[in-house]
């Protein structure tokens, strides 16, 4: 193998860490079902909060297994509207919804939804808690991948097809500042396309702006928290955490913003 290979295998390697990074990082929910309501992915932080595991909702219906049954009809309705000819009323808008936990308890959320015309026509959801009574106690908030979650998320086209679908930015930055994952359908309101800021730095991206460079680097030092960010007329509200290794070592952050502009 050359040694132009050898780093191309390597930054690979690197990007699909991230991506891994970047989905258990989220503060949402993320629920990737066929066309047909069946649930072919359901990530850490949707076990939180619906307070059901992955292994038991994977191959079923996403209706019968998270939402209520008087509202299941009308929810069917919903999907079939992604595609449909006026689909672009629904994709990527956030609406309020009524949800069920593993314990059959309804709650409020948000949901956004996106598709991916491929041969499985899968629709990609975000669902974000709105709820004052909380997820399950039983089920532990997310702080690390699961030992066989290399196995769930390491398909590279589902990384891709999640991120892509994401309705904010999703980010993540080495520990010399370099970009490594730049996604998510809220770049173009910026101005970017998906994948453009990939190995620029974003210290030289953000010289003239301190105020969020310094943000990067108390990520890049460790620390995890949220901040509103201003570039031009878009206000974004920011999760940093950094992403540790599976032996504890600091190697980025990932970051996710919502477009907060009013």
């Amino acid at each position: 193998m050359t040694q132009k290979h050898r780093h191309s295998a390597v930054v690979e390697e690197s990007s699909a860490g991230f991506g891994d990074a970047i989905v258990a990082a989220a503060p949402d929910a993320i629920i990737v079902a066929g066309s047909d309501g069946t649930i072919v992915e359901f990530n850490p932080m949707a076990e939180h909060i619906f307070g059901r595991a992955r292994a038991d909702v994977v191959g079923t219906d996403l209706f019968d297994a998270l939402t209520l049954a008087t509202h299941r009809n009308s929810h069917r309705t919903d999907l079939s509207r992604l595609w449909s000819a006026d689909s672009a009323r629904f994709i990527g808008r956030t609406f309020p919804a009524i949800a069920m936990r593993g314990d059959g308890r309804p709650f409020a959320v948000e949901v956004s939804a996106n598709v991916v015309p491929t041969e499985r026509n899968l629709v990609v959801l975000f669902v974000r808690d709105r709820s004052t009574n909380g997820p399950n106690p039983s089920i532990p908030e997310p702080d690390s991948p699961a030992d066989d979650d290399a196995a769930v998320w390491g398909s590279r086209e589902m990384l891709a097809i999640i991120m892509r679908s994401a309705p904010g930015i999703v980010f993540a930055v080495d520990l010399s500042g370099v970009i490594q994952v730049s996604t998510g359908s809220g770049l173009a309101a910026l101005g970017f396309q998906p994948g453009q800021l990939v190995g620029t730095n974003v210290f030289e991206i953000y010289k003239d702006m301190p105020e969020v460079a310094e943000y990067h680097r108390r990520a890049l030092r460790g620390e995890e928290f949220r901040a509103q960010v201003d570039i031009g007329d878009r206000s974004l509200e920011t999760l940093y955490r950094p992403i540790f290794s599976a032996s504890g070592r600091l190697v980025g952050t990932v970051g996710v913003s919502d477009d907060i502009t009013v």
